[in-house]
């Protein structure tokens, strides 16, 4: 694709991840509040009522855990969705970094050479740092990738 348009692929597609990733965290903040409060009302509740109104009641209280366990399946699955766009990502800019740091050394093993030497070292310079600025991108990627199953933990252990 040339540099500049596996750059913007990535950058577009990083920052996808990045929104989606602080969405998920948002909903998954919100979502473990919700259920919190839940679990805290459902703990007020007497245990020694009739045995009609009991029976109710649990009824109640198994709908909304069970509401409450289809929400957290989703935000998991959303989770698991941006992760794999994030592992999408990342793969690219491998691939495109490895790419240019291999190109790059070629181009400076070529410096010995009469006239064309610095030249190519300068090229090769260049292409190193194309390189370097696929792995910012992918670092980042990382970051948010790391955020969102940081994230995904705590919905997870907090079942």
């Amino acid at each position: 694709m040339g540099f500049e348009n596996d750059r913007k692929w990535i950058i577009e597609k990083k920052n996808d991840v990045a929104i989606k990733a602080m969405d998920n965290k948002e909903k998954t903040d919100q979502f473990i509040e919700k259920r919190d409060e839940v679990e805290e009302g459902i703990s007020r509740i007497p245990t020694d009522l009739p045995e009609e109104i009991q029976r109710q009641v649990d009824a109640a209280i198994e709908n909304a855990r069970n509401d409450l366990k289809d929400e957290s399946e989703k935000l998991e699955s959303e989770a698991n969705d941006i992760q794999r766009d994030a592992d999408e990502v990342m793969d690219m800019a491998d691939a495109v970094s490895g790419d240019l740091k291999e190109k790059g050394n070629r181009l400076k093993d070529l410096r010995g050479i009469p006239i064309i030497g610095s030249f190519a070292e300068t090229k090769g310079d260049e292409v190193l740092d194309q390189a370097e600025q696929i792995v910012d991108l992918r670092q980042e990627t990382q970051q948010y990738q790391d955020d969102l199953i940081s994230s995904r933990n705590r919905l997870m252990g907090n079942r």
